[in-house]
Order: C-alpha cells, then structure tokens, then sequence
C-alpha cells in the first residue's frame, strides 16, 4: 500500500546504498521521486535534510538498483 506522497508528492529515500552497474556507481546516497517517477539521485542530493514538504523515507542497511523491466511484456 503506498501513501498519498508516494503517488502524487515528492519523497526521499534517503541513507540507502545506490547501485547501478551501469554508470559503476556504488556508494551511499539518495533517490527522490515526484509524483511517482524517479526524479533524482546521487550520493549528495541534499546539503542539509530535505525540505519539510518531502516525505523521507530512511533506507539506513537498504540497497536501491535499476530493477529489470520485461519489454516483450
């Protein structure tokens, strides 16, 4: 079940591992989403916290990678 932010705002999920194989990046960081769809991410997307409008979610021990996609689906 997703909130309402998770469908139509912007979140945070901060304190993760980021991997992608693809531009060898593999270091902790932050992915944000807007209305669903991936906005940004990086290891250094906030200087401070997040703006209070943003629903953070702490990814501390958690992993976030491209995930495969079936195209013949």
């Amino acid at each position: 079940m997703t909130s309402a932010a998770e469908r139509n705002g912007t979140v945070a999920y901060v304190n993760a591992r980021l991997v992608d194989p693809a531009s060898n990046l593999d270091e902790p960081g932050a992915l944000v989403t807007s209305g669903g769809t991936i906005a940004d991410f990086g290891p250094r997307l906030f200087s401070d916290a997040p703006p209070p409008s943003v629903e953070v979610v702490d990814c501390r021990g958690l992993i976030l990678a491209p995930g495969l996609v079936d195209m013949r689906a």
